[in-house]
């Protein structure tokens, strides 16, 4: 931990993973330094957080994070490994996330909501995927990244009910998935069925 911010977690080591326990007031401006697997569990909003998760090549490291709220944060990847970040609960609002050169992977579950994200997945085979009922508000923006073959995996079949997600960076090798039928993301910016999904391809 690089700086515990205004009310820093408990740090509770388990045998699988190392757990960050937010409890009491509002945090804000964590940091951390995260080189194993960790979960990231507030009770209080956590806010202006920065958590670099450092891995080593053929590493995936993963994150979890299960809270109220995540507000103004960023999670970034360093080092030749990937990243597998789950978002279980609670509002993800204004955050970013950076992804590394390798195969990346986000998801967002039903009891999450989805406000300004940005994710810069940078290059690999990333993934992203989101939950039958999972939010959304505002427009959130995922960046593919240049080459590799990405999957988008909606569990809903049109998508988002509400505010805007829009992919860059989507070429002919990127396959978009709502329950059992997928799309290329030229069929997805033809069709005017998914009216919140705006698809940027790649030039």
């Amino acid at each position: 931990i690089a700086d515990g911010g205004s009310n820093p977690p408990e740090v509770i080591q388990t045998e699988d993973f190392t757990e960050l326990l937010f409890t009491g007031s509002q945090s804000t401006g964590f940091e951390a330094n995260v080189t194993s697997d960790t979960a990231v569990v507030a009770s209080k909003p956590v806010k202006e957080a920065n958590i670099v998760v450092e891995t080593a090549k053929g590493e995936t490291v993963a994150i979890g994070v299960e809270g109220t709220k995540v507000a103004k944060s960023e999670f970034k990847v360093e080092g030749k490994g990937s990243l597998d970040l789950t978002v279980k609960t609670g509002s993800f609002n204004k955050n970013t996330v950076t992804g590394g050169k390798k195969s990346d992977s986000v998801s967002f579950g039903n009891q999450t909501k989805l406000n300004k994200v940005d994710a810069d997945l940078g290059k690999g085979d990333d993934s992203v995927t989101f939950g039958k009922n999972t939010a959304f508000k505002g427009k959130s923006t995922f960046d593919l990244g240049e080459g590799g073959s990405d999957t988008v995996k909606f569990k809903s079949k049109t998508g988002p009910e509400s505010g805007k997600v829009v992919f860059e960076n989507v070429d002919e090798n990127d396959t978009f998935r709502f329950k059992k039928k997928s799309y290329t993301g030229a069929e997805i910016a033809e069709s005017d069925k998914f009216d919140n999904i705006q698809i940027e391809f790649a030039d």
